[in-house]
């Protein structure tokens, strides 16, 4: 998240994380970066993307973010949450 906050508005942001940041309940780190950001992709790794490297079987996110700024509108697509109609949770990302 301090990466985020030390790029120029306008500026686009990638990193790698685990899925909980998306897949949480407590919607607190998606609320934090869509306040700041506007959400240009996402893409979700299976879980032996870093086996050979890393030796470890996690699902990870790769997030591209474009800080806000005069010309983008902070918040598109990150904070809500819900749910589809057999109750799995799930975070809109669009």
């Amino acid at each position: 998240m301090k990466t985020l906050d030390k790029v120029r508005p306008g500026g686009i942001v990638a990193f790698i994380t685990s899925k909980g940041t998306l897949d949480k309940q407590d919607s607190t780190v998606r609320e934090y970066l869509a306040q700041r950001a506007d959400i240009l992709g996402a893409v979700r790794l299976p879980n032996n993307a870093f086996s050979r490297n890393a030796g470890t079987d996690v699902t990870t996110d790769m997030l591209f973010l474009q800080k806000a700024g005069a010309a983008t509108g902070a918040g598109a697509g990150l904070g809500a949450s819900g749910a589809d109609r057999r109750r799995h949770p799930y975070q809109p990302l669009f």
